[in-house]
């Protein structure tokens, strides 16, 4: 399944202010490259996750980086991570 851009939005607009996790994987990935994204959602904290393969086969995660953020750890799902890899609020072009 391929969802439109429209239906993308929807979704993060349903998982907006709610706890729950949204993952899109790539079914048929290539040895290079992203196979996974994942938003993870919990008390208006969000942490964006791409996982993909290098040149060497390895597994690799990606963060994005919030420079507003201030020093310290945000538990998400019983995690720590660094408040600079979360953001407090979903944006898009609408």
């Amino acid at each position: 399944m391929r969802p439109s851009e429209e239906k993308l939005l929807e979704l993060l607009k349903y998982i907006k202010n709610r706890t729950g996790i949204l993952s899109i994987k790539n079914n048929a990935p290539s040895e290079v490259g992203p196979y996974q994204l994942s938003l993870y959602s919990q008390n208006n904290n969000y942490l964006i996750l791409l996982s993909k393969f290098d040149i060497d086969g390895e597994h690799i995660v990606r963060t994005s980086v919030n420079q507003e953020a201030l020093d310290g750890y945000v538990d998400i799902f019983g995690e720590m991570h660094s408040a600079t890899n979360c953001n407090r609020r979903l944006r898009s072009r609408n």
